[in-house]
């Protein structure tokens, strides 16, 4: 890999973009032993009708808990379910060909043999 496609590689994104994440879907926190009592990310009980994010996979996390996993990763954080939306990673004109390529042999043989 050439060092430029080294410093190509800041350019990639993972996680979700802002707009994906505000369109999950929000629930009103009721204790009727539904859903868990506590964020898993911060581990905070969740108050009384407290608004907070429910992903398809049925686990709910505090709005700025679950903003601030998803803007590095694509996934639930307590079963790996991936969540609905737009995915940032390589973009078209990055394409995995161009970051990643496989290693151009330089010696031959006979060479390497002779410098061990």
């Amino acid at each position: 890999m050439s060092y430029e496609n080294l410093i190509n590689l800041a350019d990639v994104k993972v996680g979700m973009s802002q707009d994906a994440i505000a369109a999950l879907p929000t629930v009103e926190y009721t204790p009727d032993g539904e859903v868990d009592p506590a964020c898993c990310i911060c581990m905070c009980d969740y108050d009384e009708c407290e608004s907070i994010n429910k992903l398809k996979c049925g686990h709910c996390f505090h709005t700025g808990c679950l903003e601030q996993w998803l803007k590095t990763h694509t996934a639930c954080p307590i079963c790996k379910d991936p969540t609905p939306g737009e995915k940032r990673t390589l973009t078209p004109e990055r394409n995995a060909e161009e970051v990643i390529r496989p290693v151009e042999r330089t010696d031959e043989p006979e060479e390497l043999e002779e410098s061990l």
